[in-house]
């Protein structure tokens, strides 16, 4: 059985709870309190009712029917999911629809989770640094971090993540803006400032060569950009001057180069492409704050501008699967993925047709074997990570134990040659979750206390 509520699916099966067909992390017991609470909507359930109903197998104080309580309104933040009646106890106030399991053996998956990191939130949280563990650090990306904005005067908004944006097109060695901001997604730095230490925490969760941190300050004609260049065992500061942010960007792209070694380019822009990307940076804002309906309408707007931009694509339909609305996003992808598109591309516009296509309930196999046909396993392992979690939780659905372990251990695999932490945390939270499925106590233990090894950076 199936309950969904609004853009989550909860499935009782498999104990698990996903959202836009990318799984919410929940703990267990919390997940079979939210089924408890789901099943009967509009209902008052008591609170002895649902410590016995929940907690039969072991004993706990209230405190931790509270604690579970705590945490599904933090997953449905900004609805009122649960309503508390005092000294009685809880009723379920969101409508939910049910619908059946499949068939153990039916070969297509119905709305089951696809494992996400997280954070994305939502997000697409299936982005991540692509250097693996081999590379020396001259190898790996440089992240830029949103812009922190002091200036006066004229409009400025745009430029926390458009100067993000245009700065790391101007430099070879830099990380992609849909992974940097997957990476800060994750370690919950979705705005400025940033301080010492949450730049350290950047460092610990990637393998990245360099941190670059700027604030701009003054007025249109007298700009100051302070800049701190980090590494990851020193840090460098200093303040550049001009009269324009576009040509304090290119001056501190050159300056970044010679300090990092690498090369700046400085790409002409013409006046739609440029207007496009201050809606695409305008659109960043309610996106990392999930205020989808804002962000889908600056960047369809960006897109009328710059039709064939990738970046502004994957955004816009990260957003509209987070609202449920996977046909639309299935129907535009393919028709983009039959003309020519960058191959750097094509592995994350694979993702999303997939996950649109769980959201659907339809097979997503030939999805997947083109990621693969054009995903490197060293540039794109992420991308290849998620493929295997899909499949394994199909797998995981179909009862087919198996085929689950071997996707999740897969997955694990891709996280640990791209040395992404949540992800191989994420993995082992997976076996430790199949191996309790399939009563192997011991193995779920190990794989639960691997998993809080790899998050203790």
């Amino acid at each position: 059985m199936r309950y969904r509520i609004g853009e989550f699916t909860l499935c009782a099966r498999s104990l698990s709870l996903s959202k836009a067909g990318q799984q919410v992390s929940i703990r267990p017991k919390t997940c079979a309190l939210l089924l408890q609470l789901v099943s009967k909507p509009q209902v008052l359930q008591s609170k002895s009712e649902l410590l016995t109903a929940v907690w039969d197998d072991v004993q706990v104080e209230e405190q931790g029917l509270f604690q579970s309580v705590a945490e599904i309104r933090k997953i449905f933040a900004g609805k009122e999911a649960i309503k508390t009646v005092p000294r009685k106890g809880y009723i379920w106030l969101l409508p939910v629809s049910e619908s059946s399991a499949p068939e153990s053996r039916r070969r297509w998956p119905q709305a089951w989770p696809a494992v996400l990191l997280v954070l994305l939130a939502l997000l697409v949280p299936w982005l991540w640094p692509l250097a693996t563990p081999e590379t020396d650090d001259s190898e790996s990306p440089v992240l830029i971090l949103p812009f922190e904005v002091h200036a006066t005067g004229a409009d400025h908004r745009w430029v926390s993540y458009g100067g993000m944006d245009q700065l790391g097109q101007m430099l070879t060695a830099r990380l992609p803006m849909d992974q940097s901001l997957a990476l800060l997604s994750r370690n919950g730095l979705t705005e400025p400032p940033f301080e010492d230490d949450a730049v350290a925490r950047l460092f610990a969760s990637a393998k990245l060569s360099a941190v670059v941190a700027t604030s701009l300050f003054g007025s249109v004609g007298d700009y100051q950009l302070s800049y701190r260049l980090y590494r990851p065992d020193s840090v460098e500061r200093d303040i550049l001057r001009g009269d324009a942010v576009p040509a304090l960007l290119h001056q501190l792209a050159d300056v970044l180069a010679a300090r990092l070694h690498t090369e700046a380019s400085h790409p002409r822009i013409d006046h739609k492409q440029e207007l496009a990307n201050a809606l695409l940076a305008q659109g960043l804002v309610p996106f990392q704050r999930q205020e989808y309906d804002a962000a889908i309408a600056l960047f369809e707007a960006a897109l009328q501008l710059a039709p064939r931009h990738p970046l502004i694509l994957q955004l816009w339909a990260q957003a509209r699967l987070a609202l449920g609305e996977a046909e639309l996003v299935s129907s535009t992808l393919a028709d983009w993925l039959t003309q020519p598109v960058p191959v750097e591309n094509l592995p994350a516009l694979y993702l999303l047709r997939a996950q649109s296509q769980v959201q659907m309930q339809l097979p997503f196999d030939a999805s997947l074997q083109r990621l693969r046909q054009h995903a490197d396993p060293d540039r794109h392992g992420l991308y290849l990570a998620y493929a295997s979690e899909l499949e394994a939780q199909q797998a995981l659905e179909n009862e087919n134990w198996q085929g689950a372990e071997q996707g999740f251990r897969q997955a694990l695999a891709y996280h640990q040659r791209i040395a992404c932490p949540y992800g191989q945390a994420e993995s082992w939270r997976q076996l430790a979750r199949l191996s309790r499925l399939t009563g192997d106590a011991d193995s779920a233990q190990e794989a639960e206390q691997n998993a809080q090894r790899l998050l203790q950076f």
